[in-house]
């Protein structure tokens, strides 16, 4: 008689279940990280990004996007402030900028003043939206 045609033992049967369900597991993680990464590549936000690069007081620096409050055009270019209240001159336009940055986080708006952020009548419905999402 061949060893296929013996019974299995109990032993055998709970490593061939302990294998599947470690398989199942394995696919399912793998998927959805899959997906997470899919969706950032199609929506295009895992290519915007992170960190921008300034220069101020004679040295240059990092700031992560996470920690800008909002850019304005200050006379006739962008000014980065941040949510300490940092204030960084910009050499790339506003329309660059935007394209750069997550639409998931940022918004453009017609212009901040002082104590106000400004927004359009037809831009309202939309900016609303924007915060719904978030």
């Amino acid at each position: 008689m061949t060893s296929a045609n013996k019974p299995f033992s109990e032993t055998d049967l709970k490593n061939a279940f302990e294998k599947v369900d470690n398989f199942k597991n394995f696919f399912q993680k793998t998927t959805e990280n899959n997906l997470v990464e899919l969706i950032q590549k199609i929506s295009g936000e895992d290519n915007k990004k992170k960190s921008f690069l300034v220069f101020k007081n004679n040295k240059y620096m990092t700031v992560k996007t996470e920690d800008i409050a909002f850019i304005y055009i200050n006379y006739t270019s962008p000014t980065m402030v941040t949510f300490k209240g940092e204030h960084f001159d910009l050499s790339q336009s506003l329309d660059q900028l935007a394209s750069q940055l997550s639409g998931k986080d940022f918004f453009r708006l017609n212009r901040p003043t002082d104590d106000k952020l400004l927004i359009g009548k037809e831009k309202t419905a939309q900016f609303l939206s924007w915060l719904e999402d978030r």
